[in-house]
């Protein structure tokens, strides 16, 4: 694993780990955190093959 988040919050540190060739886990058991990075993570262009 390249990058894991045991607070993911509102996605800022598994960013960057959406560019090709890195692996990232986030938990966040927060409904509106897991909301807030969904919605940035739908806001970034993600090479084909990723998805958040």
């Amino acid at each position: 694993m390249d990058d894991e988040a045991p607070l993911a919050g509102s996605g800022t540190t598994l960013l960057p780990a959406a560019n090709p060739g890195r692996r990232a886990v986030g938990i966040e058991i927060e409904e509106k955190y897991c909301e807030m990075a969904a919605r940035r993570f739908d806001q970034q262009i993600l090479p084909l093959g990723l998805r958040a």
